[in-house]
């Protein structure tokens, strides 16, 4: 299963540090045109929260802030280094208290998705048969 998502929904960014695909980004202000994101903790989870599309580097590692624009989404099909084999589809995905995406729910944490395919971790960006993958919808999950 390949990585899933509808880039005409897709908004150009700017980071304030680097952050991998299928992080949890919030927005934090405004870097000239573009919104400013960071990845969300459950603390910061005020407003739209967004899922980065694809890795990308920060202004705090760039000599121009242009180095740093990336691609956020409302949602995506996530399946990179997912491991889903003690997972039923449609058990709920957490950000737990560190920002990082958990199937554990624990004290504090947000719900951000969901388990849409049961499988081990795959190491390709396109999956591979057999491997997990999460829908990550941050602003529409409940409960």
């Amino acid at each position: 299963m390949p990585t899933i998502f509808n880039a005409s929904d897709r908004v150009r960014v700017m980071h304030r540090v680097p952050v991998k695909a299928g992080d949890i980004l919030r927005v934090a202000g405004v870097q000239g045109n573009h919104m400013l994101t960071e990845p969300a903790s459950p603390g910061q989870c005020e407003g739209k929260l967004w899922v980065a599309q694809h890795d990308a580097p920060g202004l705090s590692e760039v000599a121009h802030s242009a180095d740093a624009v990336g691609f956020v989404l409302p949602w995506m099909v996530y399946n990179k280094g997912v491991d889903t084999r003690e997972a039923q589809i449609g058990d709920p995905v957490f950000l737990d208290l560190n920002g990082k995406r958990t199937l554990q729910r624990g004290v504090g944490c947000r719900k951000v998705g969901h388990v849409v395919a049961v499988g081990f971790p795959s190491v390709h960006e396109n999956g591979e048969p057999g491997c997990g993958a999460i829908l990550l919808a941050p602003n529409d999950q409940q409960g």
